[in-house]
């Protein structure tokens, strides 16, 4: 079960009249609908049939994204065959083995996770969370058509798994973030490790983050602001920026304001009007559905190469003797220091 297959389809356009349905007599499926769903298979190429009804119910009635349920697949599934691999589960077909699980077997394997996987905390809270949300809140409760599987759920007290331990935050210095710039000869990547230490946004929101954001960021730099009747207008040196998180339930977008540095606003206005990101940004419309920070092949920086970058230049300051500790883990944030860009503004 280790190895796990999933088709995820959110509101996609299906042709039936391609299906192997219609070989079967008496079957004659046509036309084209609009289809969400979900199918899990085990390593014998087989249906799951609980845990793809779960997460296609939850899919289809946007309680959760494409990406919740891909995590929730694997969790499942990696649950799943810690059960399968307990001499009381082995004869079980399937997934059934979630329609017996005990209290006292799931807080086993959470034991597992935790002693043998070496998985943090949170981790292990994460994955509680999802059996929670498939044992509790969908096999032992009525929905559409169905009733309820289980008569009574592990579940009943609350989640199995204990508190998650939250170490302190470790941010990343100034002088450390100067030393991560100089580290990279291209402009796209200081930008963008720059922006995530000025805004605070995660490494997630980087590519929802557009030049339409970048420009109303701009505008209100330039406002003059006033706070008496008798005083010199001032420019302020920050200015708003809307960030989208997040994702939440229906799929919508969490939205909230931050802050960015006049300096750092200068930068990027700097690179929008280079010719490369000119060329690289033809083939999106407008300035709403243009990404601000485009990688070496023109596409928006995703939340993975964000991290493979800040691993690759701090791999590379701390090979160069620049850095004591890699601080690829350390949040890139600004808690309100002014940034001493006159310190690598040769790097433009």
């Amino acid at each position: 079960m280790h190895t796990m297959n999933f088709c995820i389809s959110p509101n996609e356009e299906l042709d039936l009249s391609q299906s192997l349905l219609n070989e079967d007599d008496g079957i004659n499926l046509n036309g084209k609908h609009n289809v969400s769903g979900v199918v899990v298979f085990d390593t014998d190429h087989r249906v799951l049939p609980l845990i793809s009804a779960f997460l296609s119910y939850n899919l289809k009635n946007n309680r959760i994204s494409p990406k919740t349920a891909i995590t929730y697949s694997k969790n499942l599934t990696y649950f799943l065959s810690y059960l399968r691999s307990r001499i009381e589960f082995k004869n079980m077909a399937l997934d059934e083995p979630f329609l017996t699980v005990g209290k006292y077997v799931i807080e086993e394997y959470l034991s597992h996770l935790r002693v043998e996987k070496k998985l943090s905390s949170s981790t292990v809270r994460n994955r509680d969370s999802t059996f929670h949300a498939f044992i509790h809140g969908y096999l032992s409760r009525d929905h559409e058509f169905v009733n309820a599987l289980l008569d009574k759920s592990p579940y009943d007290g609350g989640l199995l798994s204990g508190t998650v331990k939250k170490g302190i935050i470790q941010a990343c210095s100034i002088n450390e973030l100067i030393i991560l710039i100089e580290s990279t000869n291209f402009e796209r990547e200081r930008l963008v490790i720059q922006f995530l230490f000025d805004t605070g946004v995660r490494r997630s929101e980087i590519s929802r983050v557009s030049r339409q954001d970048i420009i109303n960021a701009w505008r209100f730099n330039e406002q003059s602001l006033i706070a008496n009747d008798n005083d010199a207008p001032i420019n302020s040196p920050y200015s708003p920026i809307l960030i989208k998180g997040s994702k939440g339930r229906n799929n919508e977008v969490k939205k909230r304001f931050s802050l960015v540095s006049k300096a750092t606003l200068e930068r990027v206005i700097k690179y929008h009007a280079s010719p490369l990101y000119k060329k690289s940004t033809i083939k999106f419309q407008g300035a709403n559905k243009t990404p601000a920070f485009l990688n070496s092949k023109g596409l928006p920086f995703t939340e993975k190469s964000i991290s493979k970058l800040i691993e690759r230049v701090s791999a590379r300051a701390l090979k160069a003797g620049k850095l004591d500790n890699s601080i690829t883990r350390y949040p890139l944030i600004n808690f309100g220091m002014d940034m001493p860009t006159n310190s690598y503004s040769h790097l433009t």
